[in-house]
């Protein structure tokens, strides 16, 4: 794929800016994650706060509005652990009576929205999330066109069997350090 000006769609700021063909593989990641999670609302924001990808499957709120506050509190919280001489913190998680918030770092630049119901578990949301930011990291990173498939989802391990592939190291699939 060639990397002329009509590739480039999405520019999250001056140092960022993705390809059609990165947000397409993004987008291919967060279908499969909110299929696995039964997500109401994912969502790539920006750290400044432009919602770059929405996918809602119920009459959620305004997504950019959602993008801006998530951006908004990530960085309070990326404050918080300044103060508390903690490196960082890459996560966030809000807890309500009907319906839950992930907020987790996958660049630098981008961040990732899951809102989702309290029937869910927390820890499969974590643990799935963990995989897809990974992917997500892969697929905002890499020049377009370098992978040899060209979807980066083929490169999200699956996880609809989670349970199998962790152990008690913080989630990590069996055989890795």
């Amino acid at each position: 794929m060639s990397e002329n000006a009509g590739d480039f769609d999405y520019i999250v700021n001056r140092r960022q800016t993705f390809s059609r063909s990165q947000i397409e593989d993004a987008e291919r990641i967060l279908r499969t994650l909110q299929y696995e999670v039964s997500a109401d609302l994912i969502g790539l924001v920006s750290t400044s706060g432009v919602s770059l990808i929405a996918l809602k499957s119920s009459g959620l709120t305004d997504a950019d509005a959602l993008a801006s506050l998530a951006a908004g509190s990530f960085a309070a919280t990326r404050q918080l652990a300044r103060m508390m001489d903690e490196t960082e913190f890459t996560a966030i998680f809000y807890e309500g009576s009907e319906l839950n918030i992930q907020i987790a770092e996958v660049t630098d630049e981008t961040l990732l929205v899951v809102c989702f119901r309290s029937e869910t578990e927390m820890g499969k949301v974590r643990l799935i999330s963990r995989r897809a930011i990974g992917a997500l990291t892969v697929a905002l990173t890499e020049k377009p066109g370098t992978a040899e498939t060209g979807c980066a989802a083929d490169k999200m391990p699956e996880t609809l069997n989670a349970a199998d592939k962790i152990t008690d190291d913080g989630g990590r699939p069996s055989g890795t350090n």
